[in-house]
């Protein structure tokens, strides 16, 4: 059997949301752990390069006190160009998928799973290496989250 110490742990999902909310769960966050995986579920949701950025540095700044370490995802699009794509992946850990109107602040995801719908953005993600995460739940399917 082989040990492990964790020095610092990662939320590997985490909702900071905006505003006042992102000012209260963020120092709260980064007080606890070292980074987290941030959602883009927001209003509007993460899609451009300057949201992104502009997100960032509001995470930064209400994280200030603590070493932390935020790994923002991209709000899926199933219209995202290659160019686009080359231009923001060293801003982003990954692109987060929401069937549209599932959950919180998903009304803008997408409306089919048929995935030659998805395929201009993932073949582009495939290329460029970009991992892709999935809300996993739709209409009629939820993944036995509490077992």
């Amino acid at each position: 059997m082989q040990n492990f110490i964790i020095n610092s742990a990662l939320d590997m999902h985490l909702h900071l949301r905006d505003d006042d909310m992102l000012k209260l769960v963020g120092p709260l966050t980064s007080n606890t752990f070292s980074g987290a995986l941030i959602m883009p579920n927001l209003v509007p949701p993460i899609t451009t390069k300057e949201a992104l950025l502009a997100y960032k540095q509001r995470i930064k700044e209400a994280c200030s006190e603590d070493q932390f370490d935020a790994y923002v995802t991209l709000f899926f699009k199933n219209d995202y160009s290659y160019e686009f794509l080359e231009d923001i992946k060293d801003e982003i850990i990954a692109i987060k998928l929401y069937p549209a109107g599932i959950t919180t602040n998903s009304e803008n995801g997408v409306a089919s799973m048929d995935v030659e719908a998805l395929r201009p953005t993932l073949d582009s993600m495939s290329k460029l290496g970009i991992p892709l995460c999935i809300h996993g739940e739709t209409n009629g399917f939820v993944m036995d989250r509490e077992s």
